[in-house]
């Protein structure tokens, strides 16, 4: 009977443990409770170390298997109901920062997210600093654990990450054949447990293992996302459930901070001045990256919406200079002038209504410049005060005139009259 309830917790039931951690599970426990054979109990199952205390930080150490409630193993087990245990007495004791030296390779899905949610909740309802540190493993559920703390820390070749479900369904069909055993199992209800192993795996047992790893796994990638906002669930998707080296795991936001050992993140808690004099170990620095990323967020979005504004104007401003071009050559065909005229006023930037103006007057000067000209065919017969006058009209042409807002010179005004009298566009 104790066999069995090992059995149920660890088979046709979600788990958040590393793959290495699973086989050495199967191979020395699973399986061979399922072939009733004796498991190896020369080895007495490790004692579950106790907290190390200094002054008012406290260490928790997680280690080996992490199961739901307390249980037995031959691999060493931790149950989250312990953790709890002892982060609520810590508290009672005015403990004010509380570390996880963590050395698991995960365990039961079930359990995990009240306990780390507990702590993840730690700093905010409790004034409790909490950080996490791994030397070894601190995969899936235990990674959990990791995240849910304020600081991360692990040395260059630990392993972390691993997040992700796993459910194992065992066959044993050919083996109780062979023993000679037939169940025949009856069921109130369809779906009542629709996998049991000595009747195979049916494709109900499998649809239902599958729907119920989808749910846990949505859970999982949700809450390290929460804990950990620099971890985007596009990257714990890029992982796709392996577990990495924390000197790897930085460009994801796993990890804050590789250290050398546990010893050197007791020296950043417990010796703040040479925290904040320290260029890669201070909780300082690492605020101020946070901040200045944030900034950066910031700034990025605003150059972002300032660009998008430019180019509406820039559309806005290229539409109003075409529509201004195509009017004054509009208006150049209406008034007869020539395309060198037309030109000058699209480049000197002169408005529709100032062409209008200029080309009007253009266009009377051209009129009577046209009698002049008639009048001076015939100058060898002209009286000396009609020669006069011309030379006067002349000369006080001559000086620019302020036409439809712009200068031109009567030499303009007579180039512009050539060009129409010569039939030039």
């Amino acid at each position: 009977m104790h066999y069995a309830r090992l059995l149920q917790r660890c088979i046709n039931t979600p788990l958040m443990i590393e793959e290495s951690k699973l086989q050495v599970l199967t191979s020395e426990v699973f399986l061979k409770l399922l072939a009733n054979e004796p498991i190896d109990r020369s080895q007495p199952t490790p004692a579950v170390p106790d907290t190390i205390q200094y002054d008012t930080l406290c260490i928790i150490p997680v280690y080996g298997s992490l199961v739901n409630k307390n249980g037995v193993g031959s691999s060493g087990i931790t149950s989250y109901e312990y953790i709890q245990a002892q982060i609520l007495n810590l508290i009672d004791n005015g403990i004010t920062t509380i570390g996880f030296d963590i050395s698991s390779g995960g365990g039961e899905a079930q359990g995990s997210f009240p306990l780390t949610d507990l702590i993840y909740s730690l700093p905010s309802k409790f004034n409790v600093d909490t950080f996490a540190f791994s030397d070894s493993s601190a995969c899936s559920a235990a990674y959990s654990i990791m995240a849910a703390c304020k600081k991360v820390y692990a040395t260059d070749m630990a392993s972390v990450g691993s997040i992700g479900t796993i459910i194992t369904l065992m066959d044993t069909t050919k083996a109780d054949s062979q023993d000679g055993i037939k169940y025949e199992i009856l069921r109130s209800k369809s779906d009542k447990a629709p996998y049991q192993p000595m009747e195979g795996i049916t494709d109900k047992a499998r649809q239902h293992a599958e729907d119920m790893l989808k749910a846990w796994d949505t859970k999982f990638n949700n809450t390290i996302v929460t804990y950990r906002p620099q971890v985007s669930l596009e990257n714990i998707n890029k992982l796709n459930g392996a577990s990495i080296l924390a000197k790897d795991s930085l460009q994801y936001g796993l990890v804050d901070q590789i250290v050398h050992n546990l010893d050197e993140v007791l020296t950043l808690y417990q010796n703040p001045s040479t925290n904040n004099s320290s260029s890669t170990n201070t909780g300082t620095a690492m605020a101020t990256q946070e901040e200045t990323l944030t900034k950066l967020v910031e700034a990025q979005t605003q150059l972002a919406s300032l660009k998008a504004s430019a180019e509406l104007d820039i559309k806005s401003a290229i539409k109003l200079e075409q529509a201004r071009c195509l009017a004054i050559l509009e208006a150049k065909e209406t008034f007869n002038v020539s395309n060198t005229t037309a030109i000058n006023a699209i480049k000197q930037g002169f408005s529709l209504d100032m062409v209008t103006a200029m080309f009007t007057e253009i266009k009377a000067n051209m009129d009577a410049s046209t009698v002049i000209v008639t009048n001076t065919a015939n100058m060898s017969s002209a009286s000396p005060g009609m020669v006069a006058n011309l030379q006067a009209l002349v000369k006080e042409q001559a000086e620019p005139k302020n036409l439809g807002g712009g200068l031109f010179s009567m030499a303009d005004l007579l180039n512009g009259m050539s060009d129409v009298a010569q039939g030039v566009e």
